[in-house]
């Protein structure tokens, strides 16, 4: 089995695109693309973080800048990301308390029921 290898133009574009607002999942992308979801975590890693693009070499980002020196763009695109995880972890934990909220109800019926069986079995006094 030979290792595939990718271009370093080819990584950013990938990972550009997992960062995108409305972005696939991870798991989504690394099924369209054929590539182990490992792999993309480690790309996103690696070429995650917002850079100065300079000019004079298209496309080539220094190192990491820091919040307060993003441009207007950087910082929306920080915003709507942030928001798009958020709401994910909200999702999750409204899915969460739903069940959670099924199982006390199921609960409840069925203690309802089993004091309605109680209520018709009971023992006689001989008279």
């Amino acid at each position: 089995m030979t290792l595939k290898t990718y271009s370093v133009p080819f990584k950013r574009k990938i990972v550009q695109r997992l960062l995108a607002p409305g972005a696939p999942s991870a798991t989504a992308l690394s099924k369209e693309v054929d590539i182990p979801q490992s792999t993309l975590s480690r790309w996103v890693r690696r070429f995650g973080r917002v850079g100065v693009v300079s000019n004079d070499n298209e496309g080539a980002a220094s190192r990491p800048r820091r919040p307060e020196d993003w441009n207007a763009e950087e910082r929306l695109r920080a915003v709507t990301e942030a928001g798009r995880l958020e709401g994910k972890k909200l999702a999750k934990k409204e899915k969460a308390l739903d069940a959670a909220n099924a199982i006390v109800t199921l609960q409840k019926k069925v203690h309802a029921l089993l004091e309605d069986a109680d209520d018709d079995t009971e023992p006689s006094t001989g008279d």
